[in-house]
This record gives C-alpha cells, sequence and structure tokens, in this order.
C-alpha cells in the first residue's frame, strides 16, 4: 500500500489528469452498436477505436440500470479509455449452457475485430460470464492468441462465489425485500438446482475453477467484495484470493465490512477511483493522452 503522502500525491495528479480528459474528449462519446448486446462508447478522434488506445470490456451485473452503468463508463472516458459493455442474460445463469456460444462469439470478436490492449472489468453474473470466457481458453489453448497476448488488466466486483445455497439466499435478497417472497425464491432455487445438479451446480463448479486457474494472471488482478453480501461469499473469496497469491499472482483487493452486492463504488466512491487508478498505473499500458 502507499503511504498517505503518496496517496495524497497520486490523487491530485489524477485529479489533474482527469480534468483534463474531460476537457480534451467528447462531452458525449460515440455510442454504436456491435452486435447485440455489445455496445461501444467511444471518446477522442473517430477511427481509432479498437486499434492500439486501450479499452475496457465492461460487463455489468444483473438489472444494471443505464445510470449506473455511464458512472462506471465515465469513470473509464475520463481516464481516457474506450468502453465495450456486453449484457449477460439471467438465463447464462440458470442455464450454464446457454452461456458457451455467446461468450465464444464474444472471444472471436475480441480476437479478431480488436488489436488493442483490453481490461476486463466485470461484475457479478458478467464477472461469471467472463469465467465462462476463461473455460473456453482454459479447455482450448489453440484459440484466440490475440486477445490471450492482449488481455492487460483483470477486475472483478462482486463475484458470484460460494455455495448454492448462498446464492439463493443472494438472489432472494436481491430480487424483493418481502420476507415471505425471498422464502419462496430461495426453496424454488434450491429445489431447482437439486433436480438439476449436471446441468446447474457441477457446471458452475467447473466455470469457478476457471477464476482458481485463471489462463491470462501474469498482469495479477484487482477485486473488490464486502463481508455481507451472500451473493459473494466471504469466506469464498479469501480462499480464492490465498490460492491466487500461492501460485505467485500479484493480488490487489478490497473488502468492505458493509456494502451490498455491486454497491462498492456507490459506497467507497473515493477509496475505490484510488484503488483502480493505482492498479491502472502498474499495468504500465500506453499513454491514452497521445491517442486523444
Amino acid at each position: 500500500m502507499l503511504r498517505p503522502r503518496a496517496t495524497n500525491l497520486l490523487r491530485t495528479v489524477n485529479r489533474t489528469l482527469h480534468q483534463y480528459f474531460k476537457m480534451a474528449t467528447n462531452a458525449n462519446p460515440r455510442v454504436s452498436t456491435v452486435f447485440d448486446n455489445l455496445n461501444l462508447h467511444a471518446i477522442g478522434s473517430e477511427g481509432s477505436e479498437l486499434k492500439l488506445k486501450p479499452v475496457v470490456l465492461f460487463i455489468p451485473w444483473m438489472g444494471s440500470t443505464k445510470k449506473a452503468e455511464d458512472k462506471f463508463r465515465s469513470l473509464y472516458h475520463s481516464r481516457g479509455y474506450d468502453t465495450l459493455t456486453y449484457y449477460t442474460n439471467p438465463k447464462y445463469f440458470l442455464w450454464p449452457n446457454s452461456a458457451m456460444k455467446p461468450s465464444s462469439q464474444l472471444l472471436d470478436f475480441m480476437d479478431e475485430k480488436t488489436s488493442c490492449p483490453v481490461i476486463v472489468h466485470g461484475f457479478s453474473i458478467g464477472a461469471y460470464f467472463y469465467a465462462v470466457m476463461l473455460r473456453h481458453l482454459l479447455d482450448d489453448t489453440t484459440k484466440w492468441l490475440s486477445f490471450r497476448q492482449r488481455v492487460k488488466g483483470q477486475i472483478f466486483d462482486s463475484l458470484t462465489i460460494g455455495s448454492v445455497k448462498n446464492m439463493a439466499d443472494g438472489v432472494a435478497r436481491f430480487s424483493t425485500t418481502n420476507k415471505i417472497a425471498q422464502k419462496t425464491i430461495i426453496l424454488s432455487l434450491l429445489g431447482y438446482f437439486k433436480l438439476t445438479k449436471k446441468q446447474t451446480k457441477d457446471i458452475f463448479d467447473k466455470m469457478i475453477d476457471a477464476f482458481y486457474n485463471n489462463p491470462m494472471s501474469c498482469m495479477g488482478f484487482l477485486t473488490f467484495f464486502s463481508k455481507v453480501d451472500p451473493l459473494c461469499d466471504y469466506e469464498s473469496m479469501i480462499k480464492l484470493i490465498e490460492y491466487w497469491e500461492k501460485r505467485n499472482i500479484k493480488v490487489q483487493y478490497k473488502c468492505w465490512d458493509d456494502t451490498p452486492h455491486c454497491r462498492h463504488y456507490q459506497g467507497h466512491k473515493d477509496e475505490y477511483e484510488l484503488l483502480l487508478d493505482q492498479y491502472l498505473s502498474n499495468l504500465k499500458l500506453p499513454s491514452t493522452m497521445a491517442k486523444l
């Protein structure tokens, strides 16, 4: 961790750079649909997208709103990055095999249609979808070689990890505040996962294993979580981080005591941005300022 004086200096430098980026880039990024579920938000000069300037593959959580997503996109745009937003579908979680084809298609696009450094920022079910992509990379080491080489950073916020019971409890809390409805959702999900164990839970475990044995770990990871999030089990996260560290993978992480699922930035904006900037600075990516 940085000393307080260095931390304050980094915060001041970041604030100055971000003010510059806001003046140097368009107030409203150019938005284009690449294909179903994938949108590009680009800043700076037109025609430079997905070529040299680093891009953030942003995979939000289930039920995310445009307002909430825009906060994260603006976070990266103010630092000089374009963003690719991929929208997942709840069925990818409820029936994991349904995620295999779209995740392969996204890998094809990233490998064949982009040539820039990539930072992945996945949230909740979005991070789970990224785990499906990692599963493809682990199962076939001869494909998507360009994408493998260009992934420079991986950031995970509120990973869906833990027992099926915790998952069911988390989905129920995320869906409603009504206690009776929550109990009904939990019992229904537990019954569903029991009946479809080979098609759901067993595949979940295989996808979580892709996080443990992430094939692109040389640059290290940044992850955010809390102690009160049933969808992102605290003990499971500590176990995962310890496993990474035993593999000599550099891990930066922050665990808060009280923030709900996918609300860490909302509750701890300054600290979140500082940790993100520390991580990004360590990646030593090409200067984004020169691409504007």
